[in-house]
């Protein structure tokens, strides 16, 4: 579908869109023919609010409201309405000969949209979350910008070796955004991440999800066999890895996934020394700000994480913000 909107999707935040939308409305009195703007403003909730008011509300893209929100109309409505109500108004007519699907300004790769139609929720328990608000459209990139905003000099990162700010922790994420974004990577691409517990990761975790990507986590002790499952079944199309983590020669695993899978398209290295074939971390730092036409939200997936395969091969957890 459109917009990156699955059936799950539509499952999901479906009749909350109806209830919130100008479907139906609430009035008391007659405001508007009484140009009462108060009272308009007062009843503005029960009179039904925009699809980009319910996006920002329960955290999606306008586009996403819409396309959900027709289709749910067509639900109650049975009209057959959910290709001509995309262009019309001012004027315009329906003529199904001329019609042309509008142009997409989000592009999901395949993988990615297998990643959101395995993201299954019970309806009723999330109409309830959404109406309270305990989902709504807070992002990791919207809470590094509010704190870099906030609180600039306060303290993000303490190591043994130095501080570094909720600024200074913004701007490097930028640098590493608009180096990852240079790669071609986009929303819903996954990046894998095999780094211990040490700035980097964060950094590289914040900047994946500031363009709407998904990270992937691969545990540290992960040697060969693991590290080929894992890349593979998730079709990540990067990973950023050590050069070398005690006896596994990590950097050259990945360099040989990479030849062996058709997804994966750039292996980064973290480290002093040049790896043939690899992209070295500190190049894709340069200053910079990126510019993100389609910033993520609440809805979107942004970490895919794995059970331990205890009793069988590890099963992917796809989370959303949410």
């Amino acid at each position: 579908m459109a917009y990156g909107v699955t059936q799950q999707m539509i499952d999901t935040y479906g009749e909350i869109i109806f209830k919130l939308s100008l479907n139906k409305q609430t009035r008391i009195g007659d405001p508007v023919r009484e140009l009462d703007f108060d009272e308009i403003a007062q009843q503005r909730a029960g009179s039904g609010l925009t699809d980009e008011e319910i996006a920002a509300r329960i955290g999606l893209l306008p586009e996403q409201v819409g396309v959900v929100r027709v289709f749910i109309e067509r639900k109650y409505h049975r009209i057959d309405q959910h290709r001509m109500l995309f262009h019309l108004g001012g004027g315009k007519r329906w003529k199904k000969d001329r019609y042309q699907d509008p142009k997409e300004r989000l592009k999901i790769r395949d993988d990615g949209m297998a990643l959101r139609a395995a993201l299954t929720f019970n309806p009723d328990r999330a109409a309830i979350y959404l109406e309270q608000e305990l989902w709504n459209n807070d992002t990791l990139s919207g809470w590094l910008t509010a704190h870099a905003a906030e609180t600039p000099d306060t303290s993000a990162i303490i190591t043994s070796t130095e501080r570094v700010s909720y600024e200074q922790l913004k701007n490097k994420v930028d640098c590493l955004t608009c180096g990852l974004m240079g790669l071609g990577l986009g929303k819903g691409d996954i990046v894998a991440v095999q780094l211990p517990n040490i700035q980097e990761f964060l950094i590289a975790y914040l900047a994946i999800g500031s363009f709407g990507g998904v990270m992937q986590t691969i545990h540290m002790p992960y040697a060969k066999a693991d590290i080929e499952f894992l890349l593979e079944h998730a079709k990540a199309r990067a990973v950023i890895c050590l050069p070398a983590f005690k006896e596994i020669p990590t950097v050259q695993i990945m360099l040989e996934c990479k030849q062996k899978y058709a997804a994966l398209e750039h292996v980064v290295v973290l480290g002093p020394e040049t790896v043939t074939g690899a992209i070295e971390f500190s190049s894709l730092m340069a200053e910079n700000t990126p510019v993100i036409g389609n910033p993520p939200v609440g809805a979107d997936p942004y970490l895919l994480l794995y059970t331990s395969g205890t009793t069988s091969n590890p099963k992917g957890v796809p989370l959303t913000y949410q």
